[in-house]
């Protein structure tokens, strides 16, 4: 059997979205390999190669930490992004060399995994950018089949909603007409399972979009936050369950976030300024603008395959 690895694109609860994703796998080997914003000469776990280590001490947020307890046996690594381009695809070359892996999936959840950088308001979007980057450049440089899973649509920030609904669907439709955008799947609703097992490894473990993603799966449509930057009582809509799956290298090129991550490292750190989007991209957010819900209606009924990860993967 081959290897697949699989993610967190930004830290945090996005490596329990990969956990679920990994669970949906048939006939392949698992290695979780997921993006931080740590550094790696500071982060107490054992260096491997480049930003590469090693889960380390207990951490409430360290969910590379919670999956190395919560599946025993796993094979389980963090790409500390603060150490630089070099560090991270120093990393992703030895990933390449210990497991020549079939194709490697990076999960998100709330949507900054997805921006275009044409966006009124972006989130949390530099960590999952620079991850974006290194995922188009290994996607190039190793040959690797590269995706990007981005579930809970608009959950990002909790209460304060940061990503606007249309822009994201905008965003959707745009990746679509490029061919970035390869379909999407539906995790069966007792993988919400998985996230439990992950929120308490016997440590307590903190996260705001995992336990809100994991209630979607259930099909609740509030979930109360207790601990986090975002706590109290949450809307849930019906498309949060859903994960949408993009082409990293094609998606990437669509981005100006992601080739601005991908041509100057550095420049990602600081503000961003929003270039003028192209006629497509405008295209796409005029139709969003009319109708979002129904849009997201439309690509889930037409793009909706329970066996994609399988497919790409095989």
């Amino acid at each position: 059997m081959g290897w697949v690895v699989v993610g967190g694109l930004g830290g945090g609860g996005d490596v329990g979205l990969a956990a679920i994703l990994a669970s949906m796998l048939r006939g392949v080997r698992v290695v979780y390999a997921s993006f931080s914003g740590c550094h790696p000469e500071r982060y107490r776990g054992r260096r491997v190669a480049g930003s590469l280590v090693e889960p380390g001490e207990y951490h409430p947020r360290d969910f590379e930490w919670a999956l190395s307890r919560a599946f025993p046996g796993a094979e389980v690594y963090r790409l500390c992004v603060a150490g630089g381009f070099e560090g991270v695809m120093e990393g992703l070359r030895w990933l390449d060399r210990r497991y020549s892996p079939k194709c490697t999936i990076h999960a998100d959840i709330g949507g900054d995994g997805m921006l275009t950088g044409y966006e009124s308001s972006l989130g949390s979007y530099r960590i999952d950018s620079i991850a974006r980057a290194a995922l188009a450049e290994a996607s190039e440089r190793l040959g690797w089949k590269s995706l990007v899973a981005v579930g809970g649509l608009g959950l990002e920030g909790g209460r304060r909603r940061e990503l606007d609904l249309g822009e994201l669907v905008a965003g959707l439709l745009y990746y679509e007409d490029m061919g970035a955008l390869l379909g999407v799947v539906e995790p069966p609703s007792d993988r919400a399972g998985i996230a439990w097992r992950l929120m308490h490894p016997g440590r307590e473990m903190v996260s705001v979009m995992l336990p809100l993603y994991a209630a979607a799966l259930r099909g609740k449509t509030a979930f109360r936050v207790e601990k986090g930057y975002s706590t109290g009582l949450h809307r849930i809509d019906w498309w949060a369950k859903y994960v949408f799956i993009l082409d990293a290298r094609r998606s990437c090129e669509a981005s100006p976030l992601c080739t601005t991550a991908r041509s100057d490292w550095n420049k990602i750190w600081g503000p961003w300024s929003p270039p003028k989007p192209p006629r497509g991209y405008l295209k796409a957010l005029r139709k969003a603008r009319q109708d979002p819900e129904d849009h997201l209606r439309r690509i889930v009924r037409r793009m909706l395959d329970n066996t994609l990860l399988e497919k790409h993967c095989a």
